[in-house]
């Protein structure tokens, strides 16, 4: 296996039996603590989970060749909290969308949708908080209206427990309500805080 680090071939044995633990070992042993990965390419295709699956269901024998591609922590963060709108909006547009297929009995095709929207809000709640530490920044003190965006970022986390025990009950109706008239006024309150807690990058 061909292993790229940022344009420079790695030198030395890599350990691991799937993607995720070979990325895992070169984050470990190669790369600079205040990098991030950016970009990963699995036999000159960029990997996409959704498209390719887990990256430990990837095998080491699958993989001929990986091109890895960095990024300063610190401009990963400032990256995300200027570009994340878009992601937002996205889910702020799939809630109500899922919530009326899942009304409508449609829990199959709804389940799919639902669960990538679930995956995304994980992320960004994890980018929100990583972005934060990296930046030093005083998430609590950003206001807008009445709330914070810290306690904005609880309710969210409280929301994904709330989703997932609806979702283990099978109580589509609950969950409907819950992205509907809960998660999509919440997320409609990060598309305010995002360039407010932006700004206090300078």
């Amino acid at each position: 296996m061909d292993v790229i680090l940022d344009g420079r071939p790695v030198l030395g044995e890599v350990i691991g039996e799937d993607l995720q633990q070979i990325l895992q070992f070169i984050s470990k042993q190669f790369m600079a603590p205040d990098r991030s990965l950016r970009e990963v390419l699995v036999n000159g295709r960029p990997y996409v989970e959704a498209e390719m699956g887990a990256p430990q269901a990837i095998s080491r024998n699958s993989i001929k060749s990986l091109d890895i591609q960095t990024i300063a922590a610190k401009e990963m963060a400032l990256h995300f909290l200027t570009s994340a709108d878009p992601t937002l909006e996205a889910l702020v547009q799939a809630a109500p969308a899922v919530a009326e297929m899942l009304r409508a009995g449609e829990t199959q095709q709804a389940n799919e949708k639902y669960l990538h929207l679930l995956n995304t809000l994980q992320l960004f709640l994890q980018m929100v908080e990583k972005s934060s530490d990296i930046l030093g920044l005083d998430i609590e003190g950003t206001r807008i209206e009445e709330t914070t965006s810290k306690a904005s970022l609880d309710r969210l986390s409280d929301l994904v427990s709330q989703l997932l025990e609806a979702q283990d009950k099978a109580d589509w109706l609950a969950l409907a309500d819950f992205l509907e008239f809960d998660l999509a006024p919440e997320l409609q309150t990060w598309q305010k805080l995002l360039p407010l807690i932006a700004q206090e990058t300078g």
